[in-house]
């Protein structure tokens, strides 16, 4: 199993749409808010009833959020993943707000964050 993009190997179906992608004042940091659709296809499932975002999908989607700031037209490649923590479910129908800093050449960091409670924190590198 390929994490890269793990959650679309499964179902090549998943997309996420992120409304908008900031630029902050910062160079290297990009923000977005994006509401977890409930028809997100791989909440099937998972679980029935109590739905969460798989961990792969989030990790999925924000190496999308990456490939849209840096308006990459292909997709970045996952080469390590430091540390991911996930400090609380990622339910659908909730707002998120991610930030995304690029700390130089192919390392980053995201914080999902829930209102001010921070839900997600990835620390990760990609290559080319």
């Amino acid at each position: 199993f390929n994490i890269l993009y793990g959650a679309r190997m499964i179902n090549p179906k998943l997309t996420y749409r992120f409304p908008q992608v900031e630029e902050s004042n910062e160079s290297g940091v990009w923000s977005t808010e994006w509401t977890v659709p409930a028809d997100l296809v791989c909440l099937e499932g998972h679980f029935p009833g109590e739905p969460i975002l798989p961990a792969v999908a989030s990790l999925d989607a924000t190496l999308e959020l990456a490939r849209i700031a840096t308006q990459s037209a292909e997709p970045l490649r996952l080469s390590r993943l430091r540390s991911a923590k996930h400090l609380q479910p990622v339910r659908p129908g909730l707002t998120y707000r991610i930030q995304l800093e690029r700390k130089e050449a192919g390392a980053w960091r995201a914080r999902w964050e829930n209102g001010q409670a921070l839900a997600i924190d990835l620390n990760f590198e990609t290559r080319d």
